[in-house]
């Protein structure tokens, strides 16, 4: 199975995720994102929106997770969102992230980039965003 196939498939099981606040698990980290405001709601064209991201790394060393950040991009337009996201550490592998704001249809690519003792990890999510 090719990267790129794994990615895909892992982004279809994330877009159930994000309306379901489920988690996904990848090789250095489980991630679970819930969309908070507003509540309940899958990622959405052209509001803006808050997520909560909980971290879970796998492996039993305990890493201290040294920065997070996340961003959003279209890679067949070469651009990412019109805002930029703040991240708020809220618990010890907790952060919330304001302001995701994905203003058109299409393809986008999430990216959650986690470093840690270990160095970083960039965690690539397909999202396909429809106009309804």
């Amino acid at each position: 199975m090719t990267l790129k196939l794994i990615q895909f498939l892992l982004g279809l099981l994330f877009c159930a995720a994000l309306s379901r606040a489920d988690s996904l698990i990848f090789p250095s980290y489980q991630i679970a994102v819930e969309v908070i405001e507003p509540k309940g709601n899958p990622l959405i064209l052209n509001k803006h929106q808050t997520l909560l991201v909980t971290l879970k790394p796998q492996t039993s060393l305990a890493l201290e997770v040294l920065d997070f950040r996340f961003d959003a991009r279209m890679p067949q337009h070469k651009h990412g969102m019109v805002t930029k996201a703040r991240v708020q550490k809220v618990g010890s592998l907790q952060y919330r992230v304001e302001g995701v704001r994905l203003h058109m249809p299409g393809d986008w690519l999430l990216e959650f980039i986690i470093t840690d003792q270990k160095g970083q990890t960039r965690i690539e999510v397909p999202w396909v965003l429809t106009a309804s």
